[in-house]
């Protein structure tokens, strides 16, 4: 009889009452008494959505009051020295956000998702400060005496293959000498009558060495040592373990879990190696990372295909991953066409489709045949197709040409086209697009969208909006402007907003980072664009200054992976259908007279497959796509660009590839890292290094600014140095940003003198 897992679960809340904890929190309106007690309420509601499921083990441990490797590095004693002074609260939010005297840690994609870790600083060793899996699994069991746990604990090798090693020792030193603080907890926790401890380690789905291998054996013979009762089961997700699966069951642990969603190898390998009599196996067959429902005969077939030879008492049927990347319920979600609600799923949904496939394995098909005949339906349905396909995309998405990929000269040839056209200075400064979404424009947007205003009215209020921006930005003194997109919500769902093929949520939140959350688009259809997205207020903006203005985009690829895209069609298909319909708004925006034009792609490099073998297609067609969208202008008409919040060094050739005008990328939290990356490369075109970490409270003074631009300008060439922050400034406040960028240009105007006559 095999058993029902979840790897992990939303934290947010149904209506995200986290960020309202957190967030009242931290402006101190609630007492730290209050805090811990709003988030016991969500934590208890998710482990309650699971016992009424039936699923048979629930997990703990995966729940965090921001990032779960944030609390495992504090949990670890890994703490950067900058912290040191603080304690509790004020340590754990300073890590993760900064103070206006510490800069926070850095902040990355965790592996191809669209959630952001905070990233731990190995300065000097390991110790374990409090034991948080005893302390959450004892709590558990005092308020669930009569359910079963897993405990979720992040790996030690995934752990350090996701940290920034400073410590001058290599990875494989540093797993010798975390594995018995790894011991210790597992020692403490087999203390209590925890069964199972789901060890997290999605790093072994990418390119392992073999010395990296040999390492995590001996580190996994050190931390099984003293677990006495207490079962491992080393979970893995986001690819296939198939080229060390046999090195992996030979482990002392008791079982692996396996991604069958993603990890298409992991079958085969199934097949070909089989299971050790005495070990468990995970099967993780529906997918915790998309949302459209599972054509349920077939995981119930592979599950029945995978066991013919497995003892199914030693068998765990479970999501691909944890269901983090999933909105809660689609409980609510009344506006959504009928026949597209009918085919998703969203995290409760997916514990439902577990529960189900777990009892018709167990009891048989014909136990769940009313369940499999309602699904079965889904997927005759006429009216979905009919929703979804358009005929004049497919058409345009065929005739495709080779020279709609290029632009007609190279940046070499247009670099002084276009700085006669804008007549822009030396270490020319800008910012990434949005400015702060106010109270008051939050507060106007939500009575607009009710219908509690005019049209006219809201018109009004954003213009007025727009312009103040403009003339805040003159003031300021900045080169190349832009209208501060108070108009927009979301950087993805605006635009999908405006195009055919994409659908909306009410209230399907999906955590970001701590208490950012995003509503992702779902990608139903073709893909088209029927009037101009932006090119309205671009050319407002540009009525209020006679400096460039700069129209902002997101870009295909940063549309398809922060949306659900179909799951029966490639996301190859998608960004080449959105690319086409970005040309055209391109085009419209070069038209209107904006000739600087930036389409952002913070999510290209975070798309990447976890194996390098594999990243090759994906590369190629992420380029192509923003290509496509990029290569209909003048040359006179600057094209930039906007990455954050990866490790870009591996695929610096791709950036490249994308031959935009301008390049402005995350690189503040990194000191300058990147930006030395890419000259080493001999980067050809314009860059901006972020030099201001916008989703920190610090101001940074002149002096700050002055260093990081003198830095930049020793290791890049003058004339492809911009001046930027590192994001957008759509979190922060006025109160903030405004001295924030007065000291960056007041830096930029000292450097400028030294630099005069160079």
């Amino acid at each position: 009889m095999a058993f029902s897992t979840s790897l992990g679960y939303p934290r947010i809340g149904k209506n995200r009452e986290f960020k309202k904890a957190i967030e009242s929190f931290w402006k101190k309106t609630i007492t730290p008494e209050q805090f811990l007690k709003d988030l016991e309420t969500i934590h208890t509601s998710n482990i309650f959505q699971h016992a009424r499921t039936g699923i048979d083990f629930i997990p703990i441990g995966d729940f965090s009051a921001y990032d779960l490797m944030l609390e495992t590095a504090l949990m670890l004693g890994v703490v950067p020295a900058r912290f040191q002074s603080l304690n509790g609260w004020d340590r754990y939010y300073a890590m993760a956000r900064g103070t206006q005297e510490t800069t926070a840690c850095e902040m990355k994609k965790w592996f191809d998702s669209n959630y952001h870790y905070i990233m731990p600083e190995i300065e000097a060793g390991f110790s374990l400060t409090q034991n948080r899996l005893t302390l959450l699994y004892t709590w558990a069991r005092s308020k669930f005496p009569d359910k079963n746990f897993r405990t979720v604990l992040i790996g030690p090798y995934t752990f350090l293959k996701l940290s920034r090693i400073k410590n001058k020792k290599t990875l494989i030193e540093n797993l010798a000498d975390i594995a018995p603080v790894y011991q210790k907890i597992i020692a403490e926790l087999s203390q209590t009558d925890c069964p199972w401890l789901q060890m997290d380690e999605p790093s072994l789905c990418g390119d392992v060495t073999q010395e990296e291998l040999k390492a995590v054996v001996q580190t996994y013979a050190t931390l099984a040592a003293q677990k006495k009762d207490l079962k491992i089961i080393l979970q893995t997700y986001f690819g296939d373990v198939a080229d060390i699966y046999e090195t992996l069951f030979a482990l002392p642990v008791d079982g692996l879990g396996l991604d069958l969603v993603r990890g298409e190898k992991n079958r085969a390998a199934i097949h070909k190696h089989g299971v050790p009599k005495d070990k468990w196996i995970g099967l993780g067959v529906v997918d915790g990372r998309n949302i459209w429902r599972s054509a349920l005969r077939e995981p119930l077939d592979i599950l029945k295909e995978l066991t013919l030879n497995i003892d199914p008492s030693r068998v765990f049927i479970h999501p691909s991953c944890s269901l983090l990347h999933l909105p809660v319920s689609l409980q609510g979600e009344d506006k959504m066409a009928a026949p597209l609600k009918k085919r998703l799923a969203f995290a409760n949904e997916r514990l439902e489709e577990v529960a189900t496939l777990t009892h018709g394995f167990n009891k048989g098909g014909a136990s769940i045949i009313a369940a499999l005949k309602a699904n079965d339906a889904l997927w005759t349905d006429k009216d979905f197709e009919g929703l979804a396909f358009n005929t004049e995309t497919q058409k345009r998405s065929l005739g495709l040409k080779p020279e709609d990929f290029k632009r007609t000269k190279s940046f070499k040839e247009r670099l002084p086209l276009q700085q006669k056209s804008l007549g822009l200075p030396i270490l020319p400064t800008t910012t990434i697009g949005s400015f702060p979404q106010t109270e008051e424009i939050r507060k106007i947007r939500a009575r607009w969208k009710k219908g509690e205003i005019p049209q006219t009215e809201y018109d009004q209020f954003i213009e007025k909006e727009i312009q103040k921006v403009v003339q805040l930005q003159e003031e300021i003194g900045l080169d190349v402007l832009v209208h501060g997109e108070p108009e927009r919500t979301d950087m993805v769902e605006y635009f999908a907003q405006k195009m055919n093929g994409f659908a909306f949520t009410q209230n399907g939140w999906v955590q970001s980072y701590g208490t950012r959350c995003i509503r992702p688009p779902i990608i139903f259809g073709d893909v088209s664009r029927t009037e101009p997205m932006t090119v309205k207020e671009s050319k407002l903006a540009q009525s209020f200054t006679k400096k460039p203005m700069k129209g902002m985009l997101t870009g295909p690829v940063t549309l398809v992976n922060w949306s659900f895209p179909r799951s029966d069609v490639s996301k190859e298909t998608s960004a080449l259908q959105i690319a086409l319909a970005l040309r055209d708004e391109v085009s419209d925006l070069e038209k209107a007279g904006i000739h600087v034009i930036q389409i952002d792609e913070p999510a290209l490099r975070e798309g990447l497959p976890l194996k390098k073998d594999d990243w090759k297609n994906y590369l190629q067609w992420a380029v192509s796509a923003f290509k496509l969208s990029s290569s209909g202008v003048a040359d006179t008409t600057q094209i930039h660009t906007h990455m954050c919040y990866s490790e870009f060094a591996d695929i610096l050739e791709s950036i490249a590839a994308l031959d935009a005008d301008a390049l402005s990328i995350e690189d503040s939290r990194s000191f300058g890292r990147l930006a030395a990356e890419l000259a080493e490369m001999h980067y050809q075109n314009g860059i901006g290094p972020g030099v201001y970490d916008v989703h920190s409270e610090k101001i940074p003074p002149e002096s700050e600014f002055m260093e990081r631009i003198k830095f930049l300008t020793a290791n890049i060439p003058l004339h492809q140095l911009w001046i930027n922050p590192d994001c957008g400034l759509k979190t922060r406040g006025y109160k903030e940003v405004v001295p924030a960028l007065k000291n960056m240009l007041a830096a930029v105007k000292e450097v400028r003198k030294t630099l005069e006559g160079k």
